[in-house]
C-alpha cells in the first residue's frame, strides 16, 4: 500500500518540477515527549533541501493544550540555521520563530475537518531582521470505507503583516501510516506566492511515539 502511494507522489511531483525552477524536500524526525488527553509536547529535527541544496536546518520543540468545546491551542518554538545565497556575503545564518495556534476540530460520520489559525514572529539572529505573518489553514480528512491510509486534503494562506502584497498559498495532501505507536506521513504541497514564483514540496515524517 505504501509503494501505491508513494511512487504516484513522486511522479507527479517530478513532472512539475521539471519545468519549475525551484523544488524542495523535507525531512522531520519528531518524538512524543508527552501524551495525554488534555496536552501533548513534542520534540522534532527537520532538514530541508532547495534546488538539491541545503536549505534550513530546525530544532523545534511544539506544545499542544485542549481548551474544551473542539478548541485547542499550542505555541511552536523553533531554532533555525538557514542558508543564505543572496548578496555579497553568504553562508548559513541562525533565527529564531515563535508561533500561536488555535485550532478547531469538526468531527462527522463522512469526515473530519481541522481548521487551524496562527500568528508567527521570526528574528534573525545576526543582522536582527524581523518577520510576522499571520496564518489560515483549513484541513479536510474523508473518512472512505476500506481505506486505513485517510488523506489529509489541505488549503493554507499566509500573509506577511509588513506587506500585504505578500502572501502566499499552499495546496497540499498527505498521508497517514501508523505502526505501533509511531507514524509516518507522506506528502506533497504546492506553494504559490503572490510577489512571483512557486515552490513544489515533497516531505516525510516520521513520529516517535511513548
Amino acid at each position: 500500500m505504501l509503494r501505491k502511494i508513494v511512487l504516484p507522489l513522486i511522479l507527479f511531483s517530478s513532472f512539475h518540477l521539471s519545468a519549475q525552477s525551484s523544488n524542495r524536500q523535507w525531512l522531520s524526525l519528531s518524538y512524543e515527549a508527552f501524551e495525554s488527553k488534555q496536552s501533548s509536547l513534542a520534540f522534532s529535527q527537520r532538514l530541508r533541501w532547495q534546488d538539491q541544496e541545503f536549505h534550513q536546518w530546525i530544532s523545534e520543540l511544539d506544545y499542544k493544550t485542549d481548551l474544551g468545546n473542539d478548541f485547542s491551542a499550542g505555541v511552536e518554538f523553533r531554532y533555525l540555521i538557514e542558508s543564505d545565497r543572496t548578496g555579497a556575503i553568504q553562508g548559513n545564518r541562525s533565527a529564531g520563530r515563535v508561533r500561536f495556534n488555535l485550532y478547531h476540530e469538526l468531527e462527522t460520520g463522512l469526515f473530519d475537518l481541522e481548521n487551524r489559525a496562527g500568528i508567527q514572529y521570526k528574528r534573525r539572529f545576526d543582522d536582527q531582521k524581523e518577520d510576522m505573518a499571520i496564518r489560515f489553514r483549513p484541513q479536510i480528512t474523508p473518512k472512505i470505507r476500506n481505506f486505513k491510509h485517510d488523506p489529509n486534503l489541505r488549503i493554507e494562506w499566509i500573509q506577511n503583516l509588513s506587506d500585504s502584497k505578500d502572501y502566499s498559498i499552499r495546496y497540499g495532501i498527505d498521508f497517514p501510516f501508523k505502526f505501533d505507536k509511531n507514524r509516518l506521513k507522506l506528502g506533497y504541497f504546492l506553494e504559490t506566492a503572490n510577489l512571483g514564483g512557486e515552490q513544489h514540496v515533497l516531505y516525510l515524517g516520521y513520529k516517535l511515539g511513548r
